[in-house]
Parts: structure tokens; C-alpha cells; sequence
């Protein structure tokens, strides 16, 4: 009674194993991916319906006693046992994609993960494989990629053309007004030309003499432009030791101004004989860029002056750039650096971020301090001593000046 009650427990249980072990065979051979197991010796020990159908097989048995010899190439062949090789010595799961076939014999890209088999010792005795193929994925991200791309091309054409129409601006408004007085003078000496005199003529040439420098200011600063954003840095390759102060003052002399009194709102004291490593027209174009921005929110209140300093602190020069027109509350003033950040209309946002990059290739720092409604200042920290060439400027500079 009891032996029969044993073998009637025997195999109910060896009915219910095979009944799991069918259920599991199906789960196995309708796992999505290519799922597959192997010895270490590399003959396959099974796989599921997608790696059959992939290797245009019918049934197990034909696949089962196989290596990856009998499905691929040599060189191919060659790679994928490599990689099973760093699976067995190395005892670890490993994750790479691999490059295969689909079952139409189309090449495909596989993300795959495979899993190290062990016995009851311990011992690394195969591997099991899991491959999902990624092709569609990998182009999708090419596409993706190749958007980006095109977004930043487009981003770049119009930075250049913000920038562009930032640096020629004011170049453009000063050859307005000296063409302007030109016409005025020439409109005044068709009535009366007996007022053409010696000293008017040359007052006229000197005029001319500004706009053909205005003309070449702009041409220099646009090729600055060009040159600095086909590189996405400043070039410091021209750079000498120079003056501040004397550079800060033929900034300001240069300006064109609209009219004499904005040009008296500006009030410069400078010390004598900052010397720094840099580029005089990079530095034109940082208090331009200033300028433009402090007599813009000058004429949009009503009211403010302009105070600029150029004083020694320590092993820094430190150029301090004060207007009192409007002001802006401290996050503006943590944010005007942003490359296309503006709070002022007509602006693109690329001055001040133009305007930092030139420190950073002078090797300082500029800094926006500010309260709403009273005043916006920028500090410009220039260092007085940089470790690119500086010893071979100062003899440039030396047999310049000889």
C-alpha cells in the first residue's frame, strides 16, 4: 500500500515536472529577443524560435552541437568568441552589441547581455545570451543626432548674424553722422560758396579721415567675430602687453557719440601705465559694448552718468564700469553673461557674452554688480602677469617702442 501510494507520488510529480518543463520550453521559445545558451567549449546548448528563424532552422536539433563557426564567417566567428571568452574569465555579466543578422539576412545591430552558467562547484560552465535587436533604436538616434546637428548649424547662423548686426551697429551710426554733417556742409556750400575756406576743407578731411577709421574698426571687429566663432574661443595667438588705461582712454576718444553731452556723462579716471597682455581692439570692443549698453538705458530713463576707473588691487588690474541710469535687480545681474540673454529691447544677448569671453582669454573674470533703480557696475579683472608667451611679449613690446 505504501509502495504504491510512493510510485503514484512519483509520478504525479514527474507529470507535474514535465508539464512545468514544457510550459517553461514554450515561455523560452517565445521570449522576445534571441535568446540562447552555450558550454564553454562554445557549442550551443539551445535557444529559442527567434534565433532558429534567424539562422533559418526548423528545429533544435539542428542547432544544438553547433558553434557560432557553423553560422558565421571566421573574422565574425572570431569576435563573438572573444567576447564569450570575457565572459568565462572574467566570471561577470557583460553587456556590448554586437553586429549580426536578422532572418532575412539583413544586417543588424544587437544589444546583448550574457550571463555566466555554473555548476554545483561554482564553476563557470557556459553562458547564457539575451540579444535584443537595436537597429531601428541606433537609427532613430542618428536621426536624433543628425536634428541636433542641424539645430546647432542653425543656432550658429544666427549667432553670426546677431552678432554680425551687434558689432557693425555703432561703426554704422558713427559713419551716419559724419555723413550727415558732410551733406549739411556740402548743402550749405552750394548756397554760399564763398564760405568754402582752407579750414573748412580740412575740417571736412579730418571728417573723412573718421569715417574711413570707423570703416576699418568695423571691419576688424567683424573679422574678430568671424574668426572667434569658427573656433568657439577667443584667439590669443596676436595678443601683446600693452596699457589699459591708454586703452581704455582711445575706447572712450573713439566712441562715436551721438551728440557732446553724452559724450560729458562719461567720466574716466584711470591710473598711470596698467599693463596687461591682451588685444587693444578686444578691449575697444568690451568698452563699446558698455558703452552702448549704459547710454541705451541713459536715453530710455531720462537721467544717469557713466563713471569708469581703472585702479590697481593687489596682483589685478580692476577696470570698474558704473552707470546710474536704471539699474536691474540682482538675478538680471546674474544672468546678462548668458549667451542670447537680454533685458533691453533690440538687444540679441551677445555683447556681454562676447564681453566675458574676452576675459576669460585674458585670463580674468568680469562681474555685474547691481541695485534696481540706482546703478549697474561691471568689475573687469585683468591680471598683470598670464603664462602664455608673456616674457616674449614684453620683448616684442620692448623693440616696439626702441
Amino acid at each position: 500500500m505504501i509502495i504504491e501510494e510512493l510510485i503514484d507520488h512519483q509520478n504525479h510529480t514527474s507529470t507535474q515536472l514535465e508539464k512545468e518543463i514544457g510550459q517553461l520550453r514554450i515561455i523560452i521559445s517565445h521570449a522576445p529577443g534571441n535568446l540562447f545558451w552555450k558550454s564553454r567549449t562554445g557549442q550551443y546548448l539551445g535557444c529559442n524560435q527567434s534565433v532558429l528563424d534567424m539562422h533559418g532552422l526548423n528545429h533544435q536539433s539542428d542547432f544544438v552541437g553547433k558553434t557560432v563557426y557553423d553560422f558565421y564567417d571566421k573574422d565574425h566567428a572570431d569576435e563573438i568568441t572573444a567576447k564569450d571568452q570575457l565572459v568565462f574569465e572574467g566570471d561577470q555579466p557583460v553587456l556590448m552589441e554586437e553586429v549580426g543578422y536578422d532572418k532575412w539576412g539583413k544586417q543588424s545591430i544587437y544589444l546583448t547581455r550574457k550571463i555566466p552558467l555554473h555548476n554545483t562547484q561554482g564553476e563557470v560552465t557556459g553562458l547564457i545570451g539575451i540579444s535584443l535587436d537595436i537597429t531601428a533604436q541606433k537609427t532613430v538616434d542618428r536621426l536624433v543626432k543628425r536634428e541636433e546637428i542641424q539645430r546647432k548649424v542653425i543656432q550658429k547662423l544666427k549667432t553670426i548674424a546677431g552678432s554680425l548686426s551687434h558689432e557693425i551697429r555703432t561703426p554704422l551710426a558713427a559713419i551716419r553722422m559724419g555723413l550727415l554733417l558732410l551733406k549739411q556742409f556740402f548743402s550749405s556750400a552750394r548756397q554760399d560758396p564763398a564760405q568754402i575756406t582752407y579750414e573748412s576743407l580740412e575740417h571736412q578731411e579730418h571728417w573723412v579721415e573718421r569715417l574711413i577709421d570707423k570703416v576699418d574698426t568695423g571691419t576688424a571687429l567683424i573679422n574678430i567675430q568671424l574668426k572667434n566663432m569658427a573656433t568657439e574661443r577667443i584667439n590669443t595667438d596676436d595678443f601683446i602687453v600693452g596699457d589699459l588705461s591708454q586703452w581704455v582712454k582711445q575706447s572712450v576718444e573713439t566712441f562715436p557719440f551721438e551728440d557732446v553731452s553724452l559724450r560729458q556723462k562719461v567720466h574716466l579716471e584711470v591710473c598711470s601705465e596698467a599693463r596687461i597682455v591682451g588685444d587693444p581692439l578686444l578691449t575697444q570692443h568690451v568698452i563699446w559694448n558698455l558703452l552702448n549698453n549704459a547710454f541705451h538705458f541713459i536715453k530710455e530713463t531720462g537721467r544717469g552718468e557713466i563713471f569708469i576707473v581703472v585702479e590697481r588691487i593687489a596682483d589685478n588690474y580692476v577696470l570698474r564700469f558704473k552707470d546710474t541710469a536704471k539699474g536691474m535687480s540682482r538675478k538680471e545681474a546674474t544672468q546678462v553673461f548668458e549667451q542670447f540673454y537680454t533685458n533691453r529691447s533690440g538687444g540679441c544677448g551677445l555683447g556681454l557674452h562676447f564681453c566675458q569671453l574676452v576675459m576669460e582669454a585674458y585670463q580674468g573674470r568680469i562681474e555685474c554688480r547691481a541695485q534696481e533703480g540706482l546703478y549697474t557696475e561691471f568689475l573687469l579683472f585683468f591680471p598683470k602677469e598670464t603664462v602664455f608667451g608673456l616674457e616674449s611679449l614684453r620683448l616684442e613690446t620692448k623693440e616696439l617702442q626702441v
